[in-house]
């Protein structure tokens, strides 16, 4: 008991000691009981500004993606201390090889430690890994994606004789089947026969490159087809049989024209060793344009007599045609034989340009293409072009042959000098046919097209005058603003109203009751403002009917918009008596263009609701019933 007691006053009288020492202001308690730090044993670690990363961790949810980038693998990064907590607020960086691409949607760990990116195969479509670099800190990881399914294909005859010759394609895609272009391409063969008739080997706009094996040796070849390198390489190969059979079109020649409706005989010879083979040997032909008339469709067999099959072919549509001649063996011999099925009956002619406004010294492509009463496109068509214009123009030739696509053209060429509109003429012509059309040219500067148009306000302008904003817009032929452009603008009285001003009850506004129908027309018949013999003074009052009443600025010029904002000005005592013409015009190089609208002057309400009409009860041309009558 003696020994607890004297403990206790041993701690109590160094608990003193340290009191009155200071030793409560910063010093560690003992026993571990209070302080700040205590009882930090797991968690989030919330000083990681100053602690050191320890790890990296790294989760890949798509090992492989797609070459044609549709597609991408998420990374995410969960940083750790030394001691396997997670760290908060740590900036964390992605990087990827081989033209990987790196989308980075965190980039700063949150509470749970972690960062993500998205990784994809970006534009470059080769099968490749990518290595992706994570680092946080000093410590860093990698992982890896693979981008794959791009791939190359051949094809064409399986079989071919020797001496003969066969067309192959080889195509490269994506993973997406979309056609990879200007990529090149190695072709090879195991025998070594030649590979020839290909201008370039790399790849057009569908992918694809199309070459001739000439089997020089027999035997079993195979052609290896090639892109890339390294381990993007990518490889396709076909085997083709040569046959020492001889194996060859007779007819018709390599690319003959054979006319639609009109069957053709197709034949191949077949030989082995010199000697024509059994007759009754089943020969396939195929076709990619017509039918065969042995069997009413793209395919026909037909047996051999001393060494030759035939088939007849015909076709209702215009284009070329591929047809391939096989042996019913699967490493038999075959043979191709491209021609063209034409049209050469002309009934249908279209005259085309690619512009019909042009400006001096300027061209248009003229453009005639030739159908038959089928609507089929007529080949080998003379068509003749002759030229009307006194501006002094010229055509490039008088004649032209269309092509496969029925269509030929000349080119028209301008002078210095502006013609009217449509002052030129071009027409084609189809000898011996009645097939005639013309087209017209305007040659002046670029085509204007111009519109005017108001609001519903009218605004006061004193106690005489109203004032109506209008905007006339000037565009070019292809809806473009034209800016710096001179607008002339007019007003014109066309038609002038008798009558009186009622209502139908005292609080409804004054409206217009006309007493000649329809209105009376301007007597100024040429609009020069002068009574002469041409003009007609309907009333016999020795002035002409209507009277000047409204106004417009004379000379405008458009915006950087193309349009300009003007007033029509016009008496308070003319609106709803007086119809007029506004008229804006345009023009450049000689063309122009304009637009009008035609209505009656308007009152503003407050005037139509007030005590009085404006300008008075009656019309200032009078109340009369008949425009011959000058009251």
């Amino acid at each position: 008991m003696s020994g607890k007691i004297i403990v206790r006053v041993s701690a109590l009288l160094l608990t003193l000691m340290l009191a009155a020492c200071g030793g409560d202001s910063g010093s560690s308690s003992l026993s571990g009981v209070g302080g700040s730090n205590s009882g930090n044993t797991g968690g989030t670690d919330n000083s990681s500004e100053t602690a050191t990363v320890g790890a990296v961790q790294l989760i890949n949810e798509s090992p492989q993606i797609s070459t044609d980038g549709s597609d991408s693998s998420l990374i995410t990064a969960i940083v750790k201390d030394s001691s396997g907590r997670v760290m908060e607020d740590v900036n964390v960086s992605f990087a990827a090889n081989n033209d990987g691409t790196i989308l980075v949607q965190t980039e700063v760990t949150g509470a749970n430690g972690q960062a993500t990116a998205l990784v994809s195969a970006g534009n470059n479509p080769r099968n490749r890994t990518i290595t992706v670099t994570v680092t946080a800190g000093s410590a860093a990881n990698t992982t890896t994606v693979t981008a794959t399914g791009t791939m190359i294909s051949i094809t064409g005859p399986s079989s071919i004789v020797a001496g003969a010759s066969a067309t192959y394609t080889t195509r490269l895609i994506d993973a997406d089947n979309n056609p990879i272009v200007g990529e090149n391409i190695s072709v090879s063969t195991k025998l070594g026969n030649q590979i020839t008739n290909t201008p370039t080997f790399a790849t057009g706009l569908d992918g694809t490159v199309t070459f001739d094996l000439v089997a020089q040796s027999g035997g079993s070849e195979t052609i290896t087809v090639a892109a890339y390198s390294g381990e993007s390489t990518v490889t396709a190969s076909k085997v083709v049989t040569i046959s020492p059979d001889q194996f060859s079109f007779t007819s018709p020649a390599a690319n003959q024209e054979i006319e639609l409706n009109t069957p053709q005989e197709l034949e191949v010879e077949w030989l082995t060793n010199g000697e024509a083979v059994t007759d009754g040997t089943s020969v396939i032909f195929e076709t990619t344009r017509g039918v065969f008339v042995q069997s009413g469709s793209s395919t026909a067999t037909v047996n051999t007599l001393g060494g030759f099959a035939s088939a007849d072919i015909s076709s209702i549509s215009v284009g070329p045609a591929s047809v391939t001649a096989r042996s019913e063996a699967v490493d038999g011999p075959s043979a191709q034989r491209t021609f063209e099925f034409v049209s050469t009956t002309p009934a249908q002619l279209n005259l085309q340009a690619d512009k019909t406004q042009i400006g001096q010294n300027d061209s248009a492509v003229i453009l005639a293409t030739v159908r038959d009463s089928n609507n089929n496109l007529v080949k080998n068509a003379t068509v003749n072009f002759t030229l009307d214009d006194v501006s002094g123009g010229s055509l490039s030739a008088g004649s032209g042959e269309t092509n496969s696509q029925g269509q030929t053209q000349v080119t028209y060429t301008s002078s210095s000098v502006s013609s009217a509109l449509d002052g030129v003429t071009i027409t084609a012509t189809v000898p011996s046919t009645t097939l005639s059309e013309n087209l017209s040219i305007t040659v002046g500067g670029q085509a204007l097209r111009i519109n005017i148009g108001t609001g519903n306000e009218i605004v006061e302008s004193g106690p005489t005058l109203y004032k109506q904003p209008w905007t006339a817009i000037v565009t070019d032929a292809n809806g473009n603003a034209s800016e710096n452009r001179s607008v002339q603008v007019s007003v014109i009285p066309v038609r002038y109203f008798k009558g009186m001003y009622t209502k139908t009850t005292d609080s409804d506004p004054w409206i217009p009751a006309y007493s000649v129908a329809g209105g009376c027309v301007s007597e100024d018949i040429n609009n020069n403002g002068i009574l002469d013999d041409a003009d007609s003074d309907e009333n016999g009052n020795g002035t002409l009917e209507p009277a000047p009443s409204a106004t417009v600025p004379m000379n405008l010029t458009t915006g950087a918009d193309g349009t300009v904002t003007f007033d029509l000005t016009y008496l308070k005592s003319e609106c709803s008596w007086i119809e007029v013409d506004l008229i804006a015009t345009t023009s450049v190089q000689g063309t122009e263009s304009q637009a009008q609208q035609r209505f009656t002057l308007a009152c503003t309400a407050n005037d139509l609701e007030a005590d009085s009409p404006p300008g008075g009860a009656n019309s200032p041309y009078g109340v009369a019933a008949s425009c011959a009558n000058p009251n």
